[in-house]
């Protein structure tokens, strides 16, 4: 607390911004430690959904080779110098 019992804001903080915003899987108050979110399970319910594709936007667009290039310039069909037998 400050001088004289006033409560001071954070920097960039506006006194009338005190409402935390809903949480976007549960709608309760979001909390700091887990902003947007109100909890770890609700952080960890919507991680999930990104990660099994939930969040995907359909398409009628077929995956094109450039999609299945990988990180390094790895290329799949590589077979490291091995003859057919894996010598």
């Amino acid at each position: 607390m400050a001088k004289g019992g006033k409560t001071t804001e954070a920097p960039g903080q506006a006194a009338n911004d005190r409402t935390a915003p809903p949480c976007p899987i549960c709608g309760q108050p979001a909390r700091p430690r887990n902003r947007p979110f109100c909890s770890g399970r609700c952080a960890d319910l919507d991680l999930h959904r990104w990660l099994s594709g939930g969040y995907r936007i359909e398409t009628e667009e077929r995956p094109g080779p450039e999609d299945w290039e990988q990180p390094g310039g790895l290329d799949l069909a590589d077979d490291g110098g091995r003859d057919q037998e894996g010598h």
